[in-house]
């Protein structure tokens, strides 16, 4: 989406891996323009209301750019206590539905909040690249990224079962050594501590991470903020599997956020199970045909899609190892 104002960024740089929105035109005297552009990251009411109140009460418009994430409670906050949020307009993926009246409030006072979901809407923002490289074939792909403990019990359930071996994982942990900034603010110990795991699920998570290196790579071998967000990807290992394993940034039952993660496997035209939250999978689709008018459901019903209706995140989790078992090549006996 392109604003075509003339710009005026604060206490932030704009970067276009971080943001659907292109701003053209810019400038770094904020007395020459008249819109201010802001990201929900630097937003700390104890030092920013003020500050933005009098952005406002000089004239100037305010765009909260949250484009590539779901709108969070200190946005909503902080534009609740602003005096007069008609100048304020707020690009967003989604929010979460306990929000629902605050957003109703802001509007109803002249703020805007326009919700877009910009990963689908502008996947081809995405590029893959291709190399010459010779990848050896496997069943599936699960690139796994940040640390989250969706993504932690997903690699820990598929090395107990013996499935590591049938795909090209990469499993990044806790993050790296060299990592100076918090970008990965969860730890693998965030599954034991902070879930509501069934025991005997935990114990299998445990015992699988056991056999696991702390660190699995792929094309990548240091994942920083920069690669993570990088809007060219390695294609190579989307061309080397028959299916993708997608576990997505967010799996909770109250919200459904789709990111690049599951979009790049539409792009590729390649086959994918989705591990996300309940309903996620019927979503997508649906999305697709409205805003790309595309027909996906031979890359989601190929295999049994009934763990799109299972709510339970752990139960769900188990029902996707079961199909990624089921659709890999049988070498040898194993059992769920």
């Amino acid at each position: 989406m392109v604003i075509n104002d003339l710009v005026y960024f604060y206490s932030y740089n704009h970067s276009p891996l971080l943001s659907f929105l292109e701003f053209p035109n810019q400038t770094h005297n904020l007395h020459t323009c008249k819109t201010v552009v802001i990201s929900p990251y630097s937003l700390n009411l104890d030092t920013q209301r003020s500050i933005l109140n009098g952005f406002i009460s000089d004239g100037y418009r305010i765009i909260v750019d949250a484009s590539t994430e779901i709108l969070g409670k200190e946005t909503v906050k902080l534009i609740m206590e602003i005096e007069d949020p008609s100048n304020v307009i707020v690009y967003t993926n989604t929010y979460e539905p306990h929000f629902e009246s605050d957003v109703e409030s802001i509007r109803m006072n002249g703020g805007s909040i326009t919700v877009i979901p910009f990963f689908i809407k502008d996947i081809d923002q995405y590029k893959p690249k291709y190399t010459n490289n010779t990848i050896k074939h496997k069943d599936f792909l699960l690139l796994s990224g940040k640390s989250k403990p969706t993504r932690t019990s997903m690699v820990g359930l598929l090395s107990y079962y013996n499935l590591i071996e049938k795909g090209h994982v990469s499993f990044f942990g806790n993050g790296l050594s060299d990592n100076k900034s918090n970008f990965f603010y969860d730890q693998i110990s965030d599954y034991f501590d902070k879930t509501d795991v069934p025991q005997d699920q935990q114990e299998k998570v445990r015992e699988g991470l056991s056999k696991l290196p702390q660190k699995m790579t792929l094309d990548v071998n240091n994942l920083t903020h920069a690669i993570s967000h990088t809007r060219t990807y390695n294609g190579d290992y989307y061309n080397s599997v028959d299916f993708v394993v997608v576990v997505e940034s967010d799996v909770r039952e109250e919200i459904i956020f789709i990111t690049e993660k599951t979009m790049k496997c539409i792009q590729q035209n390649k086959k994918f199970i989705l591990f996300s939250t309940s309903g996620s999978l019927s979503f997508i689709k649906d999305q697709v045909k409205l805003h790309l008018n595309k027909d996906i459901s031979h890359l989601t019903d190929w295999c049994d899609t009934s763990y799109d209706n299972i709510t339970d995140t752990w139960e769900r989790l188990n029902k996707v190892v079961s199909i990624i078992k089921d659709n890999t090549r049988k070498d040898y006996e194993y059992s769920l």
